[in-house]
C-alpha cells in the first residue's frame, strides 16, 4: 500500500494486562491460561475521543462508572466521546456488587478484582496517550466463517447450538490507524461472533481457565504480525456462536487440545483481518465527533432464567418501557454506531445494507443488556427473545434509532 502524505489526525494505542495473581479462583474461575488485556486507542484533531476494549464478558453499570472515571483520569475524555466495551469473552470473572457476594474473602476478591480492571485501564489509555502521533485512519472489510447461527430447532421448539443452515452476517469490518508513512498504530476489528470457544472448558486438571478466548486469540496474533495495538469490538453476535468449541453440547470436559482449537479459529480470524488490511482505503473527509441518544423502547417480562427450555407456544407480557443508548462516533465520512444490548446478525445486516446505514454496528458499547431480540425470534420462540427484558417492537424502533442518528451525523449535527 501507498504511503500517505497527510495526517488528518494524531493517535495513539496501548495495552495493559489485568493482574488477577491473589484473586483467583473466583466466580468459577481457577487458573489463567491467557492473560485478559485491555486496549486502548486515543484519536485527536479539535476533539478527543478514546476506546478502551476490555476482553471480559459484560460490564455492570456500577464497574462501567469505575471504569470510565479511569479512562477519564488518563485521557481528559468523557461524555459520548468515551466508548468502553466488553469484548464478551465468556472465560473471564465478573465484578459482582458487594451484596450478591457471601463472605468476607469473597467481597474482598470482588474489590481487588475490580481495583485491578481500573488499573489495567488507566494503565493501557495513559500509554495510547503517552504514544500520541501523527496518523491516518483507513478503512478495510472482508469475510469471515469463524461463525454459525446458534439457534436451532428441536422436537419442543428453538434452542442453542450449531445450525450452519441458519442466518449469519460474515462481514469484517476493519479500521487501521497508521503513521503517514505507514507504520501500524492500531487495528479496530468487528465480527458478528461470541468468544465462546472455551466457555466450560477445563485443562487436564480440572481447573477452569481465563482466557480472552477468540478475540483475545486473534487479537494477539493481529499484534504479534505488526498490526499495531489490535482492538475487538463485538458485532451483532446475539444468536451467533463461534463455528468450533472445546467443550461438547453435553458438558464440560477435561481437555489438552483447547489451545489447539482456540489457536486454529482465532488464527483464522487474525488472518481474515490481515485479508481486509492488504486492500485499506483512506477514511474520506476529516475530523472526529461523537455523540449518544437516549432511546426509549417497550419493554416485556423477562422469562425465568432457571425454566428457560425450548417451547412451542408463550404469553409474552408487557412490562414498563426500557431505556438505552445509542453512541456515534464519526471519523472523517465514516460512522460508528454502538448499541448497549445485544442484538442478532440480522439486526446488524439490515442496518450495514440500508443506503443510510452506518459503516459498521458494535455492540456492548458503554453497557450491556440482553437481549433485544428480532421480531422473527419472537415468531419462533428463540432463547433470545425469551431471555429479553424488550418487546417484539423494540427491534424496529431501535434500528430507526440508529438510521436517524447516523444521518444527524453525517450531516454533522448530533443524533
Amino acid at each position: 500500500m501507498e504511503h500517505i502524505a497527510e495526517a488528518p489526525c494524531r493517535a495513539g494505542a496501548g495495552k495493559a494486562d489485568v493482574e488477577l495473581a491473589g484473586i483467583l479462583p473466583f466466580d468459577g474461575f481457577d487458573a489463567v491460561r491467557h492473560p485478559l488485556a485491555v486496549r486502548a486507542l486515543v484519536l485527536e484533531d479539535k476533539e478527543r475521543i478514546c476506546v478502551v476494549a476490555l476482553e471480559l464478558t459484560s460490564i455492570r453499570p456500577d464497574l462501567l462508572a469505575e471504569l470510565r472515571a479511569q479512562a477519564k483520569k488518563a485521557s481528559g475524555v468523557s461524555g459520548a466521546a468515551l466508548w468502553v466495551v466488553a469484548t464478551h469473552t465468556f472465560s473471564a470473572p465478573h465484578a459482582r456488587t458487594p451484596q450478591h457476594l457471601a463472605s468476607d474473602t469473597l467481597r474482598q476478591k470482588n474489590d481487588a478484582l475490580r481495583a485491578a480492571l481500573g488499573k489495567a485501564v488507566f494503565s493501557a489509555v495513559s500509554k495510547a496517550m503517552d504514544e500520541r502521533q501523527p496518523a491516518c485512519v483507513l478503512r478495510g472489510s472482508g469475510t469471515t466463517s469463524v461463525m454459525v447461527n446458534r439457534d436451532v430447532e428441536t422436537e419442543r421448539g428453538w434452542w442453542l447450538g450449531k445450525n450452519p443452515a441458519g442466518p449469519s452476517d460474515h462481514r469484517l469490518f476493519v479500521l487501521s490507524v497508521q503513521t503517514p508513512e505507514g507504520g501500524p498504530i492500531a487495528t479496530v476489528f468487528s465480527a458478528d461472533v461470541q468468544s465462546s470457544v472455551l466457555k466450560d472448558a477445563r485443562d487436564a486438571e480440572g481447573q477452569t481457565m481465563v482466557s480472552g478466548d477468540l478475540a483475545g486469540a486473534a487479537a494477539a496474533k493481529l499484534e504479534q504480525a505488526g498490526a499495531g495495538i489490535a482492538l475487538f469490538i463485538e458485532g451483532c453476535a446475539a444468536d451467533q456462536a463461534p463455528r468450533e468449541s472445546v467443550v461438547a453440547a453435553e458438558g464440560p470436559s477435561c481437555t489438552g487440545e483447547a489451545d489447539a482449537v482456540l489457536g486454529r479459529l482465532g488464527g483464522e480470524l487474525a488472518r481474515d483481518v490481515q485479508d481486509a488490511l492488504a486492500s485499506l482505503s483512506p477514511v474520506p473527509g476529516r475530523g472526529l465527533a461523537a455523540c449518544a441518544a437516549k432511546v426509549l423502547l417497550p419493554g416485556k417480562v423477562r422469562e425465568d432464567f432457571a425454566t428457560l427450555a425450548p417451547r412451542r407456544s408463550i404469553v409474552w407480557r408487557q412490562d414498563a418501557p426500557v431505556a438505552t443508548t445509542v453512541s456515534f462516533l464519526r471519523i472523517g465520512s465514516c460512522v460508528l454506531a454502538g448499541l448497549e444490548p445485544e442484538v442478532s446478525s440480522g439486526f446488524g445486516a439490515y442496518l450495514r445494507d440500508a443506503e443510510a446505514g452506518p459503516e459498521a454496528v458494535f455492540t456492548m458499547v458503554n453497557g450491556a443488556q440482553k437481549y433485544l431480540a428480532d421480531e422473527e425470534d419472537f415468531d419462533l420462540i428463540t432463547y433470545e427473545a425469551m431471555n429479553s427484558g424488550f418487546a417484539r417492537e423494540a427491534a424496529s424502533q431501535l434500528r430507526q434509532a440508529v438510521l436517524r442518528g447516523t444521518e444527524r451525523m453525517r450531516e454533522g449535527g448530533c443524533a
